[in-house]
């Protein structure tokens, strides 16, 4: 992932907007327009040079997507391609932050400064910093009315692609199936490990598997995260076989 945050002025100081609204828009207003230019009219990623691909290994079902996400009645879906790709394979951009004038301290003014931040979540395999220099092309080509944009970078954290075919990944696929009873699938996933990248770069023999132990309803990152103790009891199982399929192949 990458992120930056981006200052919009639009004045060096705060006017009445009953005096001098009309020629002069609110740095808000401002704001709005630049977050708008991201995505195109279908919610597809709209900054070019970021790389993806519209095809994902495994078919997710709109109805469980809408259920599992709580996703509001009549709210559209975004992006085009398979429904797992705008998750795994394509780009993703999301505002994170948002500073401006609160509701509750609202008055009839122009504010001059917001400021917002942004989070891009790479294509496995692309390179960090070339995101980061594509974000920053794309906001200093669509400064909206001509105002003064500040970028800062954030954080550069690698992608990672993984050897999905490599014995270490196989083995992971076999131990998975088992515990579960279930054929066990290729994934993609938005979380942001950048040591996982650090270290295959430093020991590119290395068969890197990262497991994570979470269901849909798990909601990380936001409020009552919880843990499935079936989904847990079957991981400790999954991970006893995968480490004695390990030592058999030793």
């Amino acid at each position: 992932m990458v992120d930056a945050t981006v200052r919009v002025r639009m004045t060096d100081h705060a006017m009445h907007s009953g005096m001098w609204g009309g020629p002069i828009l609110d740095s808000i207003t401002a704001a709005a327009h630049l977050i708008s230019t991201f995505h195109n009219e279908r919610g597809e990623v709209a900054i070019e040079g970021l790389g993806g691909s519209p095809v994902a290994d495994v078919d997710y079902p709109e109805e469980d997507f809408r259920r599992e996400t709580g996703l509001l009645d009549g709210v559209q879906i975004a992006g085009s391609g398979d429904l797992a790709s705008r998750m795994w394979t394509q780009p993703a951009v999301s505002i994170i932050g948002f500073d401006a004038t609160s509701v509750a301290h609202a008055s009839n003014t122009i504010w001059p400064e917001t400021t917002f931040k942004v989070s891009v979540r790479t294509v496995p395999g692309t390179d960090g910093n070339k995101v980061m220099e594509a974000l920053r092309t794309h906001i200093e080509n669509n400064r909206p009315f001509g105002a003064v944009v500040e970028f800062e970078e954030g954080e550069v954290g690698p992608s990672y692609q993984a050897d999905l075919e490599s014995p270490a990944a196989k083995i992971a696929h076999e131990a998975l199936t088992e515990a579960w009873g279930v054929p066990s699938v290729n994934i993609g996933v938005g979380g942001s490990i950048p040591f996982i990248s650090d270290f295959q770069a430093q020991f590119p023999s290395a068969q890197v598997i990262v497991t994570g132990v979470e269901d849909p309803l798990t909601n990380a990152h936001s409020e009552n995260e919880s843990q499935d103790l079936n989904d847990l009891k079957n991981a400790i199982l999954a991970e006893a076989i995968m480490l004695q399929k390990f030592a058999e192949k030793a």
